[in-house]
């Protein structure tokens, strides 16, 4: 806060009514308290975050686990099926020649060998039925079992994510709210003509609605208020991994081009595991993958030169993303080749 004495130093200097300088001193002083209250909101925030993806990734383990007993699950009806066939024949051939017993084996047989022979088949065929019945009965009991352990899991995890994205909602809309009032303050603190309170300007305009470029060229992709956690890696359904960083924001937050290039193509239809998506060909020779987007800029397509810091696009949920929880799946691909973790570079640009 060493600032603001000089800052007062300076105004008065410049001519600059004490008055007036005491309201400028003031808005500074609600800047930089706006901006500690987000900046933990912030850290509180990421956390929550943390804890989101952390069930989510729980929840979607759970949902592999359960499809596999599924599929057990029905592997067993079939066999059951089957038998159930086998049995049914079994019964209607009975009915038409009599139930099969030692004793009409005995009558049948023509010798005392042929009577051992007919004995030891029909033992067999016997014992086979009622091992397969009785082992296909255990099997499929103790698949239930899981399924019903699985279930009451899912619903378990369930609950914890809808805690979490319940938490992250109610932040976001702190954040959000400190975010427009900081970009008003901003507003009014660039509002002077006489151009007496430049100092109250730069020091105003560190504003955290727009982070701006980086010392790398790189501009973060998203303008408004977010947030976001290392996930590469995190199990994803149907045995995939998550292959970028999911930027966590209000729904139709502009998204901006991270670097000057081309667009390589789009999906402007909401369709597929991305939904909404771009593809941006930097001019740095790496490419750039948006997905979940909300929609697409006016005048955004394939081979649509672009500027770093240009809005291309808003956060959506679109795709297989949660509408409770939209975000940017953001993607960087060195040199067009295989997808690198993005989460450095982004710390790097904020």
């Amino acid at each position: 806060m060493l600032i603001l004495p000089i800052l007062v130093v300076v105004l008065i200097l410049s001519g600059v009514s004490v008055s007036a300088g005491a309201d400028v001193v003031d808005k500074q002083e609600e800047i930089e308290r706006i901006r500690e209250e987000m900046a933990n909101n912030r850290a509180s925030l990421e956390k929550a975050n943390l804890f989101y993806e952390q069930s989510l990734t729980e929840v979607r383990v759970v949902d592999d686990e359960i499809r596999k007993n599924e599929a057990e699950v029905n592997k067993t009806k079939a066999k059951i099926e089957t038998l159930r066939k086998n049995l049914d024949r079994r019964v209607t051939y009975m009915y038409k020649t009599g139930p099969s017993s030692f004793l009409s084996v005995l009558v049948l047989s023509d010798d005392f060998t042929d009577f051992l022979s007919r004995a030891k088949l029909l033992s067999y065929v016997l014992y086979r039925d009622f091992d397969l019945i009785s082992t296909t009965k255990t099997l499929r009991a103790g698949l239930d079992k899981q399924s019903r352990g699985l279930a009451a899991s899912r619903a378990k995890y369930a609950k914890q994510l809808a805690t979490a994205e319940s938490l992250r909602k109610e932040l976001y809309q702190q954040y959000s709210i400190r975010n427009a009032k900081l970009a008003q303050l901003n507003k009014r603190a660039a509002g002077s003509n006489d151009g007496k309170f430049a100092m109250a300007r730069a020091g105003a305009s560190r504003a955290y609605v727009s982070r701006g470029q980086s010392r790398t060229g790189f501009v973060f992709p998203v303008t408004g208020s977010n947030s976001y956690v290392d996930t590469w890696g995190a199990p994803r359904s149907g045995g995939r991994r998550h292959k970028g960083t999911d930027i966590m924001s209000l729904k139709g937050t502009p998204v901006v081009a991270c670097v000057s290039g081309t667009i390589g193509r789009t999906t402007p239809y909401d369709r597929g595991l991305g939904g909404v998506t771009i593809y941006l060909d930097g001019d740095d020779g790496n490419t750039y993958y948006y997905a979940h987007l909300n929609g697409i800029s006016a005048g955004i397509g394939s081979g649509t030169r672009v500027e770093a810091g240009q809005v291309i696009g808003s956060v959506g949920s679109t795709g297989n993303a949660s509408a409770s929880a939209p975000h940017l799946h953001f993607e960087i691909h060195r040199g067009g080749g295989s997808a690198v973790n993005p989460y450095a570079t982004l710390r790097s640009a904020e």
